[in-house]
């Protein structure tokens, strides 16, 4: 019965862990091959699930550390800002599916960034557009790269960044990362998402 029930409401670090020691058991052969087979397959079912439900990291601007605010305010051209983001949100906060919004944010942060005599022209819905087809190109091209690779067992996955960072789960908080907040910039960030959900979602 032990075998049967093992695993249940596990996450795939702590399955990972049992698979580890399971070799060290002192169970019959029997009985260690099926609690094998059942633990490998709860992490095969929940890895499905983290695969096929997108993640809403729309907070993600509260959530960036000094350095990358830095490049976020410098003249850095867009795209190589929006991989050095889209790089650290996967590999520090375990990112892989990221939702339309958050997408979209994206996209909005690189219009926020922009001079105020040029963001008029990338506010055209047609620029909207192309803009946000090119972050969703760029940042699906680096989430298949990332699938890959094994999400860093020190990184937690979340489903949903809070819009405080105190309320992040304790394995994040056990990370030790250091986030700088720029309030004024997320707000101005945000004035532009509605804009392109609405021309580009």
């Amino acid at each position: 019965m032990a075998a049967e029930s093992s695993g249940e409401g596990l996450s795939v670090p702590d399955v990972n862990a049992m698979l580890a020691t399971l070799d060290q058991a002192n169970l019959p052969p029997e009985q260690l091959q099926l609690l094998r087979q059942r633990l490998e397959g709860q992490k095969a079912e929940k890895e499905g699930i983290m695969r096929k439900s997108t993640q809403d990291f729309s907070m993600f601007a509260l959530y960036l550390p000094g350095c990358l605010w830095q490049r976020v305010q410098s003249s850095e051209e867009n795209l190589s800002v929006l991989d050095a983001i889209t790089q650290y949100l996967g590999t520090s906060l375990g990112m892989r599916c990221p939702s339309e919004t958050t997408q979209a944010t994206l996209a909005s942060l690189l219009v926020a960034r922009q001079s105020p005599e040029h963001r008029p022209q990338l506010m055209a819905a047609s620029s909207l557009r192309a803009l946000y087809l090119t972050v969703k190109s760029r940042v699906g091209s680096a989430m298949t790269k990332m699938k890959k690779d094994p999400m860093p067992k020190d990184c937690p996955y979340i489903q949903m960044l809070p819009s405080n960072p105190a309320d992040l789960p304790e394995a994040y908080k056990a990370l030790g990362l250091e986030f700088l907040v720029h309030a004024r910039d997320f707000d101005h960030c945000q004035e532009h998402t509605n804009e392109i959900h609405k021309h580009c979602c």
